[in-house]
């Protein structure tokens, strides 16, 4: 009897979903930044960065402040925690981005925190080439969805 139920509870505690981690603070230029892991820890399901864009377009140089926000998966995440995607994006209506490229990689370590690095290139309506740059970032875990 005892082994039966020693079987059974874990049973129990191997088929429970895992559960979301939230990870969210700022990168290290000072933007926001925060994602979510899908139940399973296979991908992203949220996805979010604030980061200054370095514009150019001739000799005309400037500097924009942007968002990013995910509209479909593309973030993987393996097994240990390492995390990698890249993405083609378009403005949507209305946007001053026409088309661009977001590119992040890194890792969860320890359930605790997670570090890495992000990168966009973006060209605008008017043609002007904007980059990011290599942005790095190191956040906290911020909630559990269990």
């Amino acid at each position: 009897m005892r082994r039966v139920l020693i079987v059974a509870v874990a049973a129990l505690v191997c088929a429970a979903p895992a559960a979301a981690h939230t990870y969210g603070g700022r990168t290290a230029d000072d933007g926001r930044i925060s994602f979510r892991f899908s139940d399973a820890e296979t991908h992203f399901v949220k996805l979010f960065t604030e980061r200054e864009l370095a514009c150019r377009k001739g000799r005309v140089r400037s500097f924009r402040v942007g968002a990013f926000r995910q509209r479909k998966v593309f973030v993987r995440v393996a097994p240990n925690g390492a995390f990698r995607g890249t993405v083609r994006t378009r403005g949507p209506k209305g946007s001053l981005v026409r088309l661009g490229r977001f590119t992040i990689k890194g890792r969860a370590v320890n359930e605790s925190f997670a570090q890495g690095v992000f990168r966009e290139r973006a060209r605008l309506g008017n043609g002007t080439r904007c980059d990011s740059g290599r942005v790095r970032f190191k956040i906290p875990l911020i909630s559990t969805n269990e």
